[in-house]
């Protein structure tokens, strides 16, 4: 018997393959519920469901892992007795059975991959705007912010490769204008350079996924995913940045890997990835760091920061050209984040005011957690041992 259901069908990989130790994959799918036909399935002592997704597809759901194979894709979710709906998601050891993961030997392979994938984004990128009454979000699309800047970055680009700046403000979007500078002009490789790791594996994730641009509606459904490399380790060579960059539409890496490459290696990097965005392009202040920005610059790729404010933590410029500026007042016109509650301390006793603070801090996240939000405090400083001093403070006052 057949009824219907909306069930969330997880991602799926196409590959996750490794090039010089550093890990490349795309994605097939992401994840979407979707209003699926069902049917119990039973044959041969093998017990699930049958998926019958609105493009034709049959989807077998198993509970336990098994050969049966009878429509090329399989489902596993450990000791399911109920298939997922939106107020029941997947338990942990949910995974795709079929079809198996490809795995390539010839790097070639995976370059023609890239050139196929990036083929499916021309002309398949429109300009949709954000339609809004009030706080209210009628029809989504991009943000003001977001076709501000990519407009700007786009006349830039249009009659210079020189460094240019987008100072955007938390929360209004940095990571999708690079995703739709990366659709629509179709760019060939583009290495996104990041602070931390933790960083670089949460814009990877959106970019595998290309965010919320097909949802959209930003970018049609019928472009493919793009193919998506994290620098994890230094390269020994030139020949394995080479392979790695050719084998990738875009590439994630942290300052310190690139930085602490040899300059042979930096060249090659640079010599392979067509363009560079910077991420929280404050946090440069390195030499090591800005030396790999001169090679790219003096080989004429774009490179493009994207910063939620124009000086460097050392108190300088960011240097480049300023081209796309959304101020801070605007955005909390917009209501990108909510208000920010400012509350001093006076408390002139040096030796006491981190304790004033942490207390002040405390209590303020106390009253949050009984109003019923669900929040966390953070304590920020300059370097680690001061970290350390305040993180015993906290331990003192609150050790729950």
């Amino acid at each position: 018997m057949l009824f219907k259901e909306k069930i969330l069908i997880p991602s799926r990989y196409l590959f996750i393959n490794k090039v010089a130790e550093n890990t490349i994959a795309q994605l097939d799918r992401v994840n979407s519920y979707e209003d699926v036909g069902i049917e119990g399935y039973k044959v041969r002592g093998v017990k699930g469901w049958t998926l019958h997704r609105e493009n034709g597809e049959k989807i077998l759901v198993v509970p336990q892992l098994t050969t049966i194979d009878p429509y090329g894709s399989v489902l596993l979710i450990p000791g399911i007795t109920n298939l997922p709906t939106p107020e029941n998601e997947y338990i942990q050891g949910t995974r795709w059975i079929k079809p198996r993961l490809r795995i390539f030997s010839d790097l070639s392979e995976l370059s023609r991959i890239c050139v196929e994938t990036r083929n499916t984004w021309n002309n398949l990128f429109n300009f949709l705007a954000e339609e809004r009454d009030g706080e209210e979000v009628i029809k989504p699309g991009m943000r003001p912010p977001q076709l501000g800047a990519l407009y700007a970055t786009l006349a830039h680009w249009i009659v210079t490769t020189d460094i240019g700046t987008v100072v955007m403000p938390t929360g209004t979007g940095k990571t999708e204008t690079m995703l739709a500078l990366l659709a629509k002009e179709c760019l060939r490789c583009l290495l996104v350079v990041v602070p931390t790791a933790a960083l670089r594996d949460q814009i990877a994730d959106k970019f595998l996924t290309f965010g919320v641009l097909q949802k959209f509606g930003v970018l049609g459904k019928d472009v493919k995913l793009p193919v998506v490399g994290k620098v994890e380790h230094q390269f020994n060579t030139a020949e394995d940045a080479s392979n790695f960059f050719k084998s990738c539409n875009v590439a994630i890496a942290t300052m310190a890997v690139i930085g602490s490459c040899s300059d042979e290696v930096q060249n090659a990097i640079a010599t392979e990835c067509s363009h560079v965005f910077i991420d929280e392009a404050h946090h440069v202040t390195a030499n090591t760091w800005n030396y790999f920005r001169e090679i790219v610059h003096e080989q004429n790729k774009p490179i493009l920061q994207f910063t939620a404010t124009p000086f460097r933590r050392d108190g300088k410029h960011l240097g480049g050209k300023s081209i796309f500026t959304y101020p801070l007042r605007k955005a909390q016109e917009e209501k990108y984040f909510t208000p920010i509650t400012f509350v001093s301390i006076w408390e002139y006793n040096r030796d006491l005011a981190d304790s004033a603070i942490a207390k002040r801090g405390i209590q303020t996240l106390e009253d949050d957690l009984q109003a019923g939000y669900d929040h966390l405090l953070m304590a920020r400083t300059d370097n680690i041992e001061r970290a350390k001093q305040i993180f015993q403070i906290y331990c003192s006052i609150a050790p729950k």
